[in-house]
């Protein structure tokens, strides 16, 4: 049958994405989806149609990126697109209260890798560069939207990648260079009340793509045998350690081969995308792809679904 397409804007957006990575435009909760443009956000509401505008913290502000959950609303914005005079930071909206603050104060090219609540917490990871020393250091922050008090979890790390948020723990990717070789070395789990760390070694452990209550779902990265596709794929349970393969056999089609690993400023960019829902997960069929599979966990049948 024919899709139908129902148009949410009625005139372009005014977009300007954390640089290039594309994530946290827009954000579904429920029956709502918040989405910016310039210096607004917009809470559109499918159940009645209607929206809501939220005018950033400032006229001068140009929003890049947003996370949305219930009634909790953070949003990380630039003063300028040039990459080397623009001040970025970070705000707080509560569409209850109408609570508008700034979390984070005005930084000269600072860059945020991901944004998420987890209750009364904002996760965000963040880095900058000291224009003395031009070394770029980044870390993930815990703020308490109650008692405003910050934690720091991975200090200055030499590498820290792609964190996401569930069910109050904090998962996120630790990497290392050795002999020119690029390597992701193993995931952290932290859990924001206990304040506890645990390691963890899945098999061909590479790019997070999504979080969901204790399962993760990662693309593969196996030094010795790279698949400059992407297209292998595992989901891990951080509590059993099960590790299952999921892999979509696909003709050859175009493929890029600028496909790099970043660092927390720009964050595995171009990768894969992969969403992990009730019993069914998502991915792209490759890295190149203009197509997602659908796998079913309890058919263990895989769907291929067109654009």
């Amino acid at each position: 049958p024919e899709r139908k397409f129902e148009k949410i804007t009625k005139e372009s957006l005014n977009l300007m994405a954390a640089s290039y990575n594309f994530d946290q435009i827009f954000r579904m909760d429920g029956g709502r989806m918040a989405y910016y443009s310039g210096n607004k956000i917009y809470i559109y509401s499918f159940d009645t149609k209607s929206v809501q505008e939220i005018p950033a913290y400032s006229d001068n502000l140009q929003i890049v990126r947003l996370a949305f959950r219930g009634n909790k609303i953070a949003y990380f914005t630039r003063s300028s697109s040039d990459i080397y005079t623009m001040v970025t930071s970070l705000y707080y909206y509560n569409l209850y209260t109408k609570e508008h603050k700034k979390i984070l104060l005005d930084y000269p090219r600072g860059f945020l890798s991901f944004m998420d609540f987890s209750g009364d917490y904002l996760v965000y990871g963040f880095g900058s560069y000291n224009d003395s020393t031009n070394i770029f250091t980044s870390n993930i922050y815990i703020y308490n939207l109650i008692t405003e008090e910050v934690i720091e979890i991975a200090p200055n790390s030499e590498g820290v990648y792609l964190p996401a948020v569930s069910n109050g723990k904090i998962i996120y990717l630790l990497s290392s260079v050795k002999d020119k070789v690029f390597y992701y070395n193993e995931i952290v789990v932290y859990d924001i009340e206990t304040r506890e760390e645990k390691k963890l070694s899945p098999p061909f452990v590479g790019p997070i793509l999504d979080f969901e209550e204790n399962k993760i779902l990662y693309a593969d990265y196996d030094t010795t045998n790279f698949d400059s596709q992407w297209k292998h794929y595992h989901i891990y349970d951080i509590e059993t350690e099960e590790a299952i393969p999921l892999f979509y056999e696909n003709v050859q089609e175009s493929i890029r081969n600028d496909i790099g690993v970043l660092n927390q400023q720009s964050v595995i960019n171009w990768n894969n995308k992969g969403a992990l829902g009730d019993n069914l997960v998502f991915f792209s069929k490759n890295v190149n792809a203009d197509k997602i599979i659908a796998y079913d966990r309890g058919l263990n049948r895989y769907v291929q679904i067109n654009n």
